[in-house]
């Protein structure tokens, strides 16, 4: 309105006139309140949760008191609820077949299963057959060893039947100490095979018997512990002297190996570092090795492969390149063989010249995989030495008791 009255010229009285600032800043229309009468926060109480009982909105007519979220773990869980039925069960006696003294026994069944008299599990308890001898037998064929009487028999008779033949338990509580498990062991194998060849002549079927197809070896049983014994107690310098021949035989063998694949590379005319595939012939080969320098001499051994040109070639070209089908490296030590020959620049290339040339260069690639092959079987040789020397030590240092420490190399 004071702009209206602005602009038409109409003078605006002076208490009427906004000044600049309440303009700015204009007074804002305060609201009485009602007088409330503040409580006093009780002790023990936090601000927060005081603040949310003094709300309206909270009032105990409205919203109760939240549960309690602790509980005391004294308290007991809570008891779990069965959905099924359970299964009734009783006390039934059943008897044991395994024993003689007629003991009686008790066990859960189910009330719905019939009481088996008889414990389930007995037809899994398989007795031994002990074969026994009578009073003749014994006295005509086992009476004469001076080393056993008839009450160390029958007792280790009685033993091997109660123990089922567990000679290490029957050897803890056989009464004679001096005899050995191998002693109990050859006494009872001895009787019982011979008991069976009695019945047999008596014409009984034995065939089937285990007994028939084994025999005890009494020395070979003392022997068999012996070799455990020295295995099971080899120390660390035995153990890596081991290893350090297991690699030395590795490293023989695989030498061998690559001797063979090079001389087969290099009679077949072909690069030594190109892979050719195997077989179970060649693997027989490399254990039953010929000699084979006799086919290294024959003049046919050398093959070269003939350059393929689509034109008219110089014959003088044959005798200044190196001849294809053979690696780099017998090249070059072909090229310095001619040269120490003097014929390092071959005369005029007439046919006959050129044939004679070729001739030449066939010899001295026979030359070359002679001198390899002869360094070839000398490393060999060496290796199986240097194998042979080992063996032949350590051999030796076992039976004199001693243990030898493999030398390692310095770093």
């Amino acid at each position: 309105m004071s702009d209206v009255k602005d602009i038409l010229g109409i003078a605006i009285p002076k208490e009427q006139t906004p000044s600049l600032s309440t303009i700015l800043s204009p007074q804002k229309k305060r609201t009485l309140r009602s007088p409330s009468v503040k409580q006093r926060k009780p002790d023990g109480v936090s601000r927060e949760v005081y603040a949310l009982t003094e709300s309206p909105l909270l009032s105990a007519d409205i919203a109760p008191p939240p549960p309690p979220t602790y509980q005391s773990p004294l308290l007991l869980k809570e008891k779990r609820k069965i959905a099924h039925i359970t299964t009734a069960w009783k006390w039934h006696p059943f008897r044991n077949p395994a024993r003689t003294d007629g003991a009686i026994f008790h066990h859960w069944i189910k009330m719905e299963e019939d009481g088996v008299d008889d414990y389930q599990f007995a037809r899994f308890n398989t007795p031994i057959e002990i074969l026994q001898y009578t009073d003749a037998q014994y006295d005509q064929h086992f009476s004469k060893d001076p080393n056993w009487t008839r009450e160390e028999t029958d007792t280790l008779w009685k033993l091997c039947k109660q123990l089922d033949l567990r000679f290490i338990v029957i050897h803890d509580r056989f009464p004679d100490s001096n005899k050995t498990i191998e002693d109990l062991k050859e006494r009872y194998y001895t009787i019982s095979r011979k008991i069976l060849e009695l019945n047999a002549a008596s014409g009984q079927d034995t065939s089937r018997h285990p007994l028939a197809r084994f025999t005890f070896n009494k020395k070979a049983e003392i022997q068999r512990k012996e070799n455990f014994n020295k295995l099971f107690n080899r120390s660390k310098e035995e153990l890596d002297e081991e290893q350090t021949l297991i690699g030395e035989y590795k490293r023989i063998e695989s030498e061998l190996r690559r001797g063979k694949e090079k001389r087969k590379n290099q009679k077949q005319g072909t690069p030594n570092d190109k892979k050719r595939r195997r077989s179970r012939n060649d693997e027989e080969e490399l254990d039953n090795e010929e000699d084979d320098v006799t086919d290294l001499l024959d003049p046919n051994h050398v093959h070269f492969k003939k350059e393929k040109s689509s034109g008219v070639m110089l014959r003088s070209l044959g005798m200044t390149t190196p001849p294809l089908g053979i690696g780099i490296t017998k090249a070059k030590r072909m090229e310095a063989i001619i040269a120490e020959l003097g014929i390092a620049n071959p005369p005029l290339p007439t046919l006959a010249v050129s044939r004679a040339y070729a001739e030449l260069k066939k010899e001295v690639i026979t030359l070359i995989d002679l001198e390899a092959s002869v360094a070839a079987k000398e490393h060999r040789l060496q290796l199986a030495k240097e194998g042979d020397g080992a063996m032949t030590r350590r051999k030796r240092n076992l039976a004199a008791g001693k243990v030898e420490v493999p030398k390692r190399k310095k770093k």
